[in-house]
């Protein structure tokens, strides 16, 4: 597995996790059942759409990423007479 597999599981066990802590509270039943966790769903459900979006984006193919894109060299402007300007003295 690579670092970016290793992000993404990562990113998966903050669901994971988040649904254990308190995912089981709002079952409402139960020995870890506590009582309340009601007004925690709606921050629950916002957390777990984040780490999905974020899990979406890392899928992304690495071509669509802004720092795998193969950048363009920077061309010099022509000088008079349209010759291409020399190179510097000393530059191989």
């Amino acid at each position: 597995m690579k670092d970016r597999g290793l992000l993404l599981l990562a990113i998966f066990g903050n669901v994971v996790t988040a649904w254990s802590w308190f995912g089981v509270n709002m079952l409402g039943i139960g020995l870890h059942s506590y009582g309340f966790m009601d007004a925690a769903f709606k921050w629950l459900v916002l957390f777990n759409a984040s780490q999905v979006t974020l899990l979406l984006l890392g899928a992304l193919p690495l071509h669509l990423w802004r720092s795998f894109q193969q950048s363009t060299p920077a061309t010099l402007p022509p000088t008079e007479g349209g010759r291409k300007p020399s190179p510097a003295p000393g530059a191989a």
